[in-house]
This record gives structure tokens, C-alpha cells and sequence, in this order.
């Protein structure tokens, strides 16, 4: 394999826009000819692509809508001021502040272009000459632009000015004609700062945030940022602040600070102008200056109110005037929309409803924005659109404005995070105002902007904390900062946690999703009904969910190459085809990654097959956690994953990546189920099991979520056949869907043919809307013969009757308990483990008889186990694997087998096998209920054996061919303890 070229700087550049193409390779148009129906905010887009699967693939479907971008750019202008980008620099790094920046030698630095970024804990930026002429005044604004996280400036030695923060611009008057040397210090957000109480944990970060604002050194990261500095000759009267809150119905109220108000000599007036890209006038208005911040109403007639369908933006033009001169002007994009949350959770775009489906960057268009390579943000809000998506979530660090500004451009929603994580204000009760400066200094950034519909503050303030008095103030006046400098957003506390006060409404995250999808079962935020995160009847945002994968082999030996160059190791096999492991000796990012795998997917031969399988799982866990939520209109109001594109080289998280792209841009296996599962119109089949015996009858649902603002009408046809192509059912159906709402529309009923070897039924639904093809869906079942007979002898404790009419039929030699014997003995959920109980069991084991306890917790034992042991099952994972107790590899169980069981109730669930997290936490406790459990314990005692099955095998044992296997794998012995 050729060696990866990485960029001079080693930082993932995302790929390049590609030219236009005539088709969409490997994919199916569904229509020659344009046709695209809107409702709203929404469209049905006939002339997508029916699937992308490929980067090739994502690349023309990102062309085909690069043509839907408005070719009329409207950009931000200030034509009355002159302004010098300072792009030369010197720099050095320091481990230290520097004592006197302005004696640093010379031959200590580097030159550099900004912007620039770095890992270390200070920058020194140095310009030795300033450029100035005739033309520059003796007061210029030196501008330094998003320094991260703080900047001092000084000019010729000397302190000039400071900032400390995430996003804002440090201001410098300065002499331009005879400033010599200017020194910029940057310092990282850094510092550390304890909490204590039920965890504890270093944050780091000034502000209490994650601070992340870059891809420094192939890893996201905070680091010391400059993104530019400018000198500005501006009139000493200026325009210092315009933002407008447009509103749907062509009203809006136009914010506008002027600086510098007490030099002028004569009275100063404000006229304010809307204009259409070509510039056709549809509101001006002239207003009195009568203090530094003023507002100006308008009202504009005729107006196309902005949407992602129809982005259209107009001309702001903002003139100060004193008397009969024009001092100032700025022109700004601006759009009309309303954006709005009822009491009951349901959102709403320029009054029609709305759902919000999209994904999150954890950096993908930082870097492109902050380099001024718009094709590249743009590539990157398109794919969102690709995606069938209408939000892009912007987490943990709020980039350039020009995000902003292209998103209004695109059309694509932003959901902005608020840039702080976690909480850690103890001591800081009285020392807010930097923090609050920051949240006024994100709204002021974001005002203004169509596409910014959420702002949410504080963002992940979920830590296992107890909220200090600090805390619920700094939440309670940021929203207060909030309503008063973004009124166009809707503001959201993000994920506070149930017994955290809230200032504002809620949005939540779903982290079980994360890697297992349980549908219907209890493992999400709305499920769980001593669960206080979500209010009763209100609907919100689920702001993170997603699904783990891992990546491809390029992406993979790009990390490798990354960790090197930090003196890391990752060990990687010699080719793709080679065995991958998870021994302890591997880094332990990576170890994490293979271990977490394989308790999910299994055990597998080699890198490749582990990169195939997880993506198989990456799209089931995303097709089933994206439906359940989408159908659950009571509770749910959005629903965006996490993350979009891995953007750096280094991981970013120590467990799994979560995302649909990888840092090699190619697209992971999950990424073609997500996009259907976002489209406005979806299709899932959902309660068929992965395996059924012959002669079952099966009784699946078929959904179809309608997230139009219109009702609308759909054919669905589904069929069932046999490998062979045989059809077993099949149904046409007509239905009407009303406006934002989810279906049944189809309860197949499916008797499964009787088969003497194991075979498969695919079931195949396919969705027409205005008897156009639009999507489809498939699920297939394994068809197996009658369980094998087991000839030996079986005592059971409990439901004789039970047994017998589940099993019966192939464990012909079941009796009641006796003491007396040798025979195994199986123990049935029904029967309480009183201390008699206990005392005859731990009797029978003492004569060496296996005991089996049916679907029990892992404390529900005889008291040899408990929940603070890591023990649990695995199915097919080799002896190596940590966190293993018991091996039942030699029964042939995969892990495969031991997934997507049906439920008794009709559900279906995708892991009722988990293994163990490295804190030895059992994996039902960190999923949530019972239904998904780890696997089965086991503890020897003397000659015999206990195993305390988590599994559904009572519960399933009639209709789920694996739970006989799994307890007749139970009952042989010996076992192999590890």
C-alpha cells in the first residue's frame, strides 16, 4: 500500500469539490427530468438518488445540489472603511507567559501565515513593520480576530489591550504610522480546575468548557488560535454593531450600535434600506440617533420568507449620517423567517411545523471557514442536504461567522451549541462575568443569521455533579443574555440532567444509541419512566444519538501514522485481510475500539471483516434508534446524530468513532441507512426477528413517518419470498398521511414455510408517493427446523408446565426437581430464591449438579456472585478478550446468534448480548433494563456449577430457535473458565 501524503501541517484537509457529472455512479435516478415537489420547508426531491454508498456517489449527488445554491451572493460589506490584513507573521511557542514580549529575540521565531494554531500552551506572534502610507490615520483599529482562548496585544512593548474567550474580536487603537513592533500573546485553554462529589474529574479550560476551536496537529483539539489581524481605518462616528431579527411576516426589528456618537457635530440620523439581490427596494426607514444602541422597525411587503428550500436572502444596508454626510455604512445578507417552540415542545418554521433531522460537527467545517475556503464549508452543508437532513448541529466550539453566512446561503438550519461543557463554577460564585461575556458574545455572532434556529447553553451540563449555587446563576442570566441579543433563536438548556435545575427548556441526549439499538425496549432517554430528564407531555430535541464504526483501512493507517509522529503506537495488522486484536499491550484508544466491538459484533478474523460487520451494525443501530425516535411524536421534536465527519486524524473519542465519514472521507456503513432514515418521508419495517422456527406466524409492523407540513397520500407494496424467490405474501396498500405523523401503515401477517435445513423469507416493502417509486426497505428472517432433542435428563425447579408446553417437544425427559439425583437442574424466573431455596441448590452443586436460574439479574444468585464481578458470556470472542469469565465458544454460538432476539411482546432486540465495560460495570446497568442484558454469570463452587442466564431463553424458548441452543449449551458441561 502507497504511503499516505499528508498536508505540510498534518491536518485532515476535507477533499476537494469534484466537477460536475452527467450520472450518479452505482446509483438509480429515479426520473430523467427534474421533479421536485416543496411543501414549505420541505421537499420531495424525485430526482435524488435512491442510494449513496459511495464517496463517488456523494460527490455527484453534492453536485447535482451545488445548482440549487442561489448563484446571487449578497456578502458583508463596510465600503466607507480601509482595511489591511496583517497575514505575515513571526512565531515562537512557550511553555510560559513570556515575562517581556517585546525583548524576545528575533532569531527565536518562525515565520507563519494566519491563521495558525498549535497545541502548545503559548503562541508569540510578532510583526515587526506595520504597513502604512499617507492614506492612514494617526488612530487605527488594530483587529485581532478569534484569538483562542486568551490575547494580549502589545505595541512597540507595551500593553495595549486584552480578551479572554472562545469567539470574540480583541480591539487595539493604535498609531499606524508609527507603531514598529507589535506583540500578539495567545495563551490555550488550559487550566486546570477540580470538582468533587459523586465523580471527579480535571476540566479544562478557563471558561469551563472544552474550549474546541481547531484541528491542531491531526487531533481536535483547544489549542492556541490566531485566526487574523487586520488594521481598520474606520470614522471616528462608526457603525459598531448591526444585526436584524426578521420575521416571517416581513416585520423586523434591525439592532444597531454606533460608536464614537460623542464626536460628532452635528445631530446623527440612521437610514435603514432592504433591498432584493437585485436591488429592488422592499423596506427603508430613517431613524434619529438618540443613544449608542438603537432599534429600528421595519416593515416589508411582498417578502419570500427564508426556508431550507427556498433560502432567499435580502440586502441590509445600515447608513449613519451626520446632518448631510454619510459617515458609515454596512451591508450585511439578511433573511426573513420565524422560528418558534410552542409550550408543548413542537417547533415550528415560518408557522408551519417542523422536525429536525440532521447531524453534528465536531469540526469538519472549522477549519475550511476559518482558512476562507468556502467551496469546502459549502461541500460540507450540502452533504447535510444529501442526507435528506435539515440541521447541522455545531458542537462544543462556535466557528467563524462565515458558517453562518453560508448556511444562510445554503439553506441549512444550525443548532449552536453553547460554548460551555460541563459545569465547575464553585469558585467562582462572583467571578461570572467573563463567562456571560462570552454567551452575549456567541449571540451577537449568531444574530441575525437565518439559519441559526437553536442556541443552546449550557451545552452537556450533565456531569454526576451536584449544580453549585454558581451554576444555576450563570444559566439563569446567560439566558437572559440569550433572549435579549439572539430573540430570532429558539434557547435550550442542553441535557441538564433530571435533578438540574433549568432555566430553560430541555433538549436531550440519547447515549445508549451510541452503540446497541433496542427498539421499543427501555434504553433511551424517553423510555425510562423514572426517568425526570423530559417533562410530560413536551416534546424536545434529541440533540445526540449515533452508532460506532470502525473506520476504513486508509482512515485507520492515517491514524496510525498521526499517533506515531505523537510517539504513540497503534498496532495495526500488516494488510486489511490480517487478524486485529484487542490485547492490552495495543494503544489503548484502539484497544478500546477493537474490545467494544467485538462485544457487539463478535469476534472476527480480520480487519476488514471487522470494518464490514460494524458498519452492518453502525446502520442497524442508526435505521432502528432514528425510527423509534422519529415515531415517538409525543416526546421527540428533532432528532439529529452525532457526528458527521471525523476531522482529524487523531480519534477523538477513546471507545468508538460515531460518525458517517471518516477521516479518509470515505463513507462508513452506516451512512446510506441514516440518510433514509432522515428522508422527510421514511420507511421501516420494524418487530421481525432475526430467526423463527418454521410454521411461526410472524406479525411485523411497517412505518411510515410523514414530516411535511401536508398530508399526503402513499401506496405501499410489500412481499415476502423465499431465497428461492418464492412468494409467501405480499399486500398493496393505499393510505393518507397526515401532516407530521407516523403510521402503521402495513401489519403483514407471514406463516413461515416449514423447512427440514435453515433458509430465509425476505421481506421487501417499497413506498410510492403520488405514484412516484421513493424508497424501500428490506429485513430478512432465518427460517429454522424444530430445535434437535436433548436425550438427557432435566430437573426443574418451578414451572413444570411452562417448561414442558415451550419445550417439551425436544426435551422429552423433564421432571420436577428432586434431590436425589444427578440431573442438571433448571430454575424457572417464577421461583423466589428464599433461603431454603438457596441452602438446596448450594446442596445440589456440593454433589457437582449444574444449576441453571433463567433470566436473572447478576446479583439474583445464591449469593457466591454479585454485580461489583466483572463476569459475563461471550459467544464467539477468543480467550484473549478481556472481562471474561466463562467461554461457551466451544458451544458454536457466534455473536450473531445471540442477536436481534424477539421479544415475548413483539419487539425485537438488536443486543441482548453486551459484555463488560473496563470499569467492570455489567453492561445492563449501563444500558438500562432488563430486556438488555449482558450474557450469563457463572460461579463454580466444589464440584459444580451455577450460571445465572440474563438472556431471554425462558421467555423466548417457544419462538426463538437460539434460546434452545443457548440452554442446551447451557446444560453441557464441562465449561472452560478463563
Amino acid at each position: 500500500m502507497a504511503a499516505v501524503d499528508h498536508p505540510p501541517d498534518h491536518r485532515v484537509h476535507l477533499p476537494a469539490a469534484v466537477p460536475p457529472q452527467r450520472t450518479h455512479p452505482g446509483s438509480r435516478q429515479v426520473s430523467a427530468t427534474p421533479t421536485r415537489h416543496r411543501f414549505a420547508h420541505e421537499v420531495v426531491d424525485f430526482d435524488a438518488p435512491a442510494a449513496i454508498t459511495t464517496r463517488a456517489e456523494l460527490d455527484a449527488e453534492v453536485e447535482r445540489l451545488r445548482s440549487d445554491v442561489p448563484a446571487a451572493v449578497i456578502e458583508n460589506e463596510r465600503p466607507l472603511r480601509t482595511v489591511h490584513a496583517l497575514t505575515q507573521w513571526n512565531v515562537r511557542a512557550c511553555a510560559e507567559r513570556p515575562a517581556d514580549p517585546a525583548a524576545a529575540d528575533a532569531s527565536e521565531f518562525a515565520p507563519v501565515t494566519l491563521p495558525h494554531s498549535t497545541e502548545d500552551a503559548y503562541l508569540h506572534f510578532r510583526a515587526v513593520t506595520v504597513p502604512s502610507d499617507a492614506a492612514w490615520a494617526e488612530r487605527a483599529v488594530l483587529r485581532v480576530v478569534r484569538p483562542d482562548y486568551e490575547a494580549v496585544v502589545y505595541v512597540d512593548g507595551r500593553a495595549a489591550g486584552r480578551r479572554r474567550g472562545y469567539l470574540g474580536t480583541l480591539e487595539v487603537e493604535i498609531d499606524a504610522r508609527r507603531a514598529r513592533q507589535i506583540d500578539i500573546v495567545i495563551r490555550r485553554a488550559r487550566d486546570r480546575y477540580r470538582w468533587s462529589g459523586e465523580s471527579e474529574g480535571e476540566n479544562f479550560g478557563d471558561a469551563h468548557g472544552k474550549g474546541l476551536g481547531s484541528v491542531v496537529a491531526d487531533a481536535v483539539t483547544a489549542g492556541a488560535a490566531l485566526d487574523a489581524v487586520e488594521l481598520e481605518l474606520r470614522p471616528p462616528v462608526h457603525l459598531a454593531y448591526v444585526a436584524a431579527d426578521a420575521r416571517a411576516d416581513g416585520t423586523a426589528d434591525v439592532a444597531i450600535e454606533v460608536g464614537g456618537a460623542e464626536k460628532a457635530t452635528e445631530g446623527l440620523s440612521l437610514v435603514v434600506t432592504v433591498t432584493t439581490a437585485d436591488g429592488d427596494v422592499v423596506a427603508r426607514q430613517r431613524h434619529v440617533v438618540a443613544g449608542t444602541r438603537t432599534s429600528v422597525a421595519l416593515s416589508a411587503a411582498g417578502i419570500t420568507p427564508w426556508s431550507p428550500v427556498a433560502p432567499v436572502l435580502y440586502r441590509l444596508t445600515v447608513q449613519v449620517w451626520s446632518g448631510d454626510e454619510l459617515v458609515d455604512e454596512i451591508r450585511r445578507p439578511m433573511g426573513f423567517r420565524t422560528f418558534e417552540r410552542a409550550a408543548d415542545g413542537s417547533l415550528s418554521l415560518n408557522g408551519a411545523p417542523v422536525l429536525l433531522r440532521g447531524t453534528t460537527t465536531i469540526g469538519c467545517v472549522w477549519d475550511a471557514s476559518r482558512e476562507g475556503r468556502d467551496e469546502d464549508v459549502i461541500r460540507q452543508l450540502l452533504i447535510v442536504k444529501a442526507l435528506f437532513g435539515n440541521v447541522l448541529r455545531v458542537h462544543v466550539a462556535v466557528p467563524p461567522a462565515r458558517v453562518f453566512e453560508l448556511a444562510d446561503r445554503v439553506g441549512v438550519m444550525i443548532y449552536q451549541d453553547g460554548p460551555f461543557q460541563w459545569h465547575c463554577f464553585a469558585s467562582r460564585e462572583a467571578e461570572l462575568d467573563e463567562e456571560l461575556l462570552q454567551v452575549e458574545e456567541l449571540a451577537r455572532t449568531v444574530a441575525g443569521h437565518p439559519s441559526v434556529v437553536v442556541v443552546s447553553v449550557p451545552n452537556e451540563m450533565h456531569m454526576k455533579v451536584p449544580f453549585h449555587d454558581a451554576d444555576v446563576a450563570f444559566v439563569e442570566r446567560a439566558a437572559e443574555v440569550l433572549r435579549e441579543q439572539a430573540p430570532g433563536a429558539v434557547h435550550l438548556q442542553d441535557w441538564s440532567g433530571g435533578t438540574r435545575p433549568r432555566a430553560l427548556p430541555q433538549a436531550v441526549h440519547d447515549y445508549p444509541g451510541y452503540f446497541y439499538a433496542t427498539t421499543g425496549a427501555l434504553t433511551g432517554v424517553f423510555d425510562d419512566p423514572a426517568n425526570e430528564q423530559v417533562d410530560p407531555g413536551v416534546r424536545a430535541i434529541v440533540s445526540e444519538y449515533g452508532g460506532g464504526v470502525v473506520p476504513s483501512w486508509e482512515a485507520m493507517r492515517r491514524t496510525q501514522d498521526a499517533h506515531a509522529r505523537r510517539g504513540e503506537t497503534i498496532t495495526l495488522p500488516p494488510t486489511e485481510d490480517g487478524r486485529w486484536t484487542a490485547e492490552a499491550s495495543l494503544y489503548e484508544m484502539t484497544g478500546e475500539m477493537v474490545r467494544t466491538h467485538q462485544r457487539v459484533i463478535g469476534w472476527r478474523d480480520s480487519f476488514a471483516e471487522y470494518h464490514r460487520v460494524s458498519g452492518e451494525a453502525q446502520s442497524r443501530v442508526l435505521t432502528r434508534q432514528t425510527g423509534r425516535m422519529r415515531r415517538d411524536r409525543r416526546h421527540v421534536s428533532g432528532v439529529i446524530h452525532h457526528y458527521l465527519q471525523n476531522p482529524g486524524d487523531v480519534m477523538y473519542n477513546p471507545w468508538v468513532d460515531l460518525h458517517v465519514i471518516d477521516n479518509a472521507g470515505e463513507l462508513t456503513g452506516g451512512f446510506s441507512a441514516l440518510r433514509d432514515a432522515l428522508r422527510p418521508v421514511s420507511l421501516e419495517v420494524t418487530g421481525l426477528p432475526n430467526r423463527a422456527y418454521g410454521r411461526s406466524s410472524l406479525n411485523p409492523e411497517i412505518w411510515v413517518c410523514n414530516d411535511l407540513p401536508a398530508e399526503i397520500a402513499v401506496d405501499l407494496e410489500w412481499t415476502a419470498r423465499t431465497e428461492a424467490g418464492e412468494v409467501v405474501a405480499a399486500e398493496t396498500v393505499a393510505a393518507r398521511l397526515g401532516a407530521g405523523s407516523a403510521v402503521a401503515v402495513a401489519t403483514p401477517e407471514i406463516v413461515l414455510p416449514a423447512v427440514d435445513e435453515a433458509g430465509a423469507i425476505v421481506l421487501t416493502a417499497r413506498l410510492r408517493i403520488e405514484g412516484r417509486a421513493w424508497v424501500e426497505a428490506a429485513e430478512s428472517v432465518q427460517v429454522h427446523p424444530a430445535a434437535p432433542v436433548w436425550e438427557g435428563d432435566v430437573d426443574v425447579l418451578g414451572d413444570l408446565d411452562g417448561f414442558v408446553e415451550r419445550a417439551g417437544a425436544w426435551m422429552p425427559r423433564l421432571r420436577p426437581y428432586a434431590a436425589d439425583n444427578a440431573h442438571p437442574v433448571v430454575v424457572t424466573p417464577d421461583v423466589a430464591l428464599t433461603a431454603e431455596v438457596i441452602h438446596e441448590l448450594r446442596s445440589a452443586t456440593e454433589h457437582g449438579r449444574i444449576v441453571v436460574l433463567l433470566e436473572r439479574r447478576p446479583g439474583d444468585d445464591l449469593g457466591w456472585i454479585g454485580k461489583h464481578i466483572e463476569l459475563a458470556v461471550t459467544g464467539d470472542q477468543p480467550v484473549e478478550v478481556a472481562n471474561v469469565e466463562l467461554s461457551m465458544r466451544d458451544s458454536g454460538l457466534t455473536t450473531d446468534d445471540l442477536s436481534r432476539w424477539a421479544t415475548p411482546d413483539g419487539r425485537v432486540l438488536t443486543n441482548p448480548l453486551m459484555g463488560i465495560d473496563r470499569r467492570g460495570t455489567p453492561a445492563w446497568a449501563r444500558c438500562g433494563h432488563g430486556l438488555q442484558m449482558s450474557a450469563i454469570q457463572e460461579a463454580s463452587r466444589l464440584g459444580g456449577l451455577v450460571l445465572v442466564c440474563q438472556l431471554l431463553v425462558w421467555s423466548t424458548l417457544s419462538d426463538e430457535p437460539m434460546a434452545a441452543r443457548v440452554l442446551q449449551a447451557l446444560l453441557a458441561a464441562p465449561y472452560r473458565p478463563i
